[in-house]
């Protein structure tokens, strides 16, 4: 008797728990900020590569509010997350949000007017596509705008 309540609770068990682990929802956004490394900024250190990338810091996008949002890592997000030397730059990045832990999946980003977005042809991101903000983000199945 004892083993039957528990195979009729089991799938409501597994149900329960399925639905506390999964994923949350992600949608495409575009963030206008400022680049930065977090690390410097709390050191009170200019972003440079003797200070920043020689110690491995990773940078983020800081929102006007003063938000702070990091990148997901990724070849497409290796330059915006390793790069620096542009102490507080203002950029532009687009890609997939996740509200719950302040990530972004990123799809393409905008420095001095300039889009990079991924190249298959050269297996990285560049300006090959360079024609403006994307409007097709990968697998999101929105617009992007």
């Amino acid at each position: 008797m004892r083993y039957r309540r528990l195979l009729i609770a089991l799938p409501f068990l597994f149900m329960a728990s399925a639905v506390a682990l999964a994923a949350p929802g992600r949608e495409f956004k575009v963030f206008k900020g400022t680049w930065m490394c977090p690390e410097c900024a709390a050191m009170k250190q200019p972003d440079t590569p003797e200070n920043c990338e020689a110690k491995g810091h990773k940078h983020a996008l800081k929102l006007d509010g003063g938000r702070m949002i990091t990148f997901v890592e990724s070849p497409r997000a290796a330059a915006l997350i390793h790069g620096g030397g542009r102490d507080k730059a203002k950029i532009q990045v687009c890609g997939l949000y996740d509200a719950k832990n302040h990530t972004l999946d990123v799809d393409a980003y905008e420095i001095d007017g300039a889009w990079s977005s991924w190249c298959d042809a050269h297996g990285r991101m560049d300006f090959c596509r360079s024609t403006g903000e994307p409007d097709a983000p990968r697998g999101s199945g929105g617009t992007g705008k």
